[in-house]
């Protein structure tokens, strides 16, 4: 009995932390998704125009802080095989004294797969730079190796901003898009996370079984919704269809397994 105890509340609690995620990040998805889709219909604003600018796309002058530059990937890159260029034809005996110049102008044949390595291994690095608003926080972005290069520490450059959210970051003649859907998916993710913990506490019975399913069920509505992010009932639908299809396959567990016990 004691036992039983202990696994209730054990549910009770996972439960309640799933709810915590779903109430937290649920309204933070909501209001990014709301931001997100205003922002496709949103003006530029008005040099002139007093007061709030939050409705509108709002240009404003910002300030590089730092970067950094950082390898995504351990792991050695793999050499990329370059064939030996063929021998050039011999010259005409006239210009024979401008061998050894051409010789020394061209990179020798073993050079060229070093060159190709050190191009491989640029693409590995990951490109960081943080600047400040005009509202002094501090916020960084991934970027280009462009931009990258052009935003040294102290100089300044362009963002544009709606309702507090970066949209696009200008240095110099480089421009990065900041895209708000990431924002947004993740938020979502985890308010996700927390729906399946809520469901697995409420019918699963704890075993492998379960853990694969319960893994699945949030695999599939991730998925999903990723492909249905354009249509916006999928932002509360998905999740609904989802929550239903495992009570169902909850209760149809439970009637078999009632059935096949009485059968005995």
């Amino acid at each position: 009995m004691r036992r039983v105890l202990v696994l209730v509340a054990a549910r009770l609690v996972v439960a309640a932390a799933g709810l915590a995620l779903v109430a937290a990040c649920g309204m933070a998805a909501s209001d990014a998704y709301h931001d997100m889709r205003g922002y496709e219909r949103a003006l530029h604003c008005a040099p002139h125009l007093p007061g709030d600018q939050r409705e509108c796309i709002a240009t404003v002058t910002v300030t590089v802080v730092e970067r950094s530059r950082r390898v995504e990937d351990d792991s050695p890159p793999t050499p990329i095989q370059v064939p030996t260029p063929p021998p050039a034809p011999q010259p005409p005996m006239p210009v024979l004294r401008l061998i050894p110049v051409a010789a020394h102008a061209l990179p020798a044949a073993g050079d060229v797969p070093a060159v190709a390595v050190r191009a491989a291994v640029a693409d590995r690095f990951r490109y960081d730079v943080t600047v400040r608003t005009p509202d002094g926080r501090r916020r960084t972005f991934q970027v280009g190796k462009g931009l990258y290069d052009r935003a040294r520490p102290g100089t300044s450059g362009y963002a544009e901003m709606w309702r507090g959210h970066v949209t696009r970051l200008t240095v110099g003649s480089e421009s990065k898009r900041i895209p708000l859907f990431r924002e947004f998916f993740f938020y979502w993710l985890v308010a996700w996370a927390g729906a399946v913990l809520v469901l697995g506490a409420l019918f699963h019975p704890i075993g492998q079984m379960s853990v694969h399913v319960l893994v699945g069920g949030y695999v599939v509505g991730a998925v999903v919704f990723y492909l249905l992010r354009d249509w916006s009932p999928a932002l509360l639908g998905v999740p609904a269809v989802v929550s239903v299809l495992v009570a169902v396959w909850w209760a149809t567990d439970r009637l078999l397994d009632r059935k096949a016990r009485r059968a005995w």
